[in-house]
């Protein structure tokens, strides 16, 4: 029996149609040549039953496709367990402008009510896009798509994973009709692990390295007004 995530119904969130203007302005272009990498940290919640080994290779596969776009992701597990003494003090201390938090749910519409039933992930932009900073990613939804298609399901949270942290980055719930940016993936990529179709364009690439260094320039100078003179 087919899964009701086949591959040709998949979205990324809750939108039903392809947006590609302010995501993929450009269909064409080079590359950018010799970008400096620049940093993001991931605060991340396992509120599912995905193993540590799965999550880490999921997160290789998020970091791969970011890397390709010079981002270097710096994942924190902020997971609440039972002893709060585990926590690293990294998740109790402010959030930086270049933080984000990522939270892997069984229920997707629990917290996205509005979000479309084959969704896979949705972002929450606020009406100020350079303050988004929450996303939520559905590890069933991402288990049963595997099953139609021939990633497996660490793999597919991972292009899952790197398609949110665009959204917030980026600052728009749109989307575009290239790249791991696709509302919907193409049955055609999926199924033959096209791994080129998964990439940012070369446009979101400079989108998102702009992003993150204006957010790194904002923290630099809160952090100057907050120390005390003299």
């Amino acid at each position: 029996m087919a899964s009701e995530y086949s591959a040709h119904k998949i979205l990324l969130m809750g939108a039903v149609l392809l947006c590609s203007i302010p995501v993929c302005v450009s269909q064409s272009g080079r590359w950018p040549e010799a970008m400096q990498n620049v940093p993001i940290g991931v605060h991340f919640y396992n509120d599912t039953r995905v193993s540590d080994a799965e999550l880490f290779a999921a997160q290789k596969v998020a970091q791969m496709v970011l890397q390709r776009a010079s981002v270097e992701v710096t994942w924190q597990d902020c997971t609440v367990s039972q002893n709060p003494s585990r926590v690293p003090p990294e998740c109790e201390s402010r959030l930086r402008r270049t933080d984000l938090l990522l939270y892997l749910v069984v229920r997707l519409e629990a917290h996205a009510p509005s979000v479309g039933k084959n969704a896979l992930g949705f972002s929450i932009i606020p009406d100020k896009s350079d303050e988004a900073q929450m996303a939520y990613v559905c590890y069933p939804r991402v288990r049963a798509l595997s099953h139609s298609t021939s990633f497996t399901a660490d793999e597919l949270l991972g292009l899952a994973l790197a398609h949110e942290i665009g959204h917030l980055r980026l600052g728009t719930n749109e989307h575009c009709n290239r790249g791991i940016m696709r509302a919907r993936w193409r049955p055609r990529d999926l199924e033959g692990r096209h791994w080129e179709e998964f990439l940012f364009t070369a446009e979101q690439a400079k989108r998102l390295q702009r992003a993150v260094v204006t957010r790194l320039e904002s923290q630099k100078r809160r952090f100057a007004l907050e120390v005390p003179k003299g």
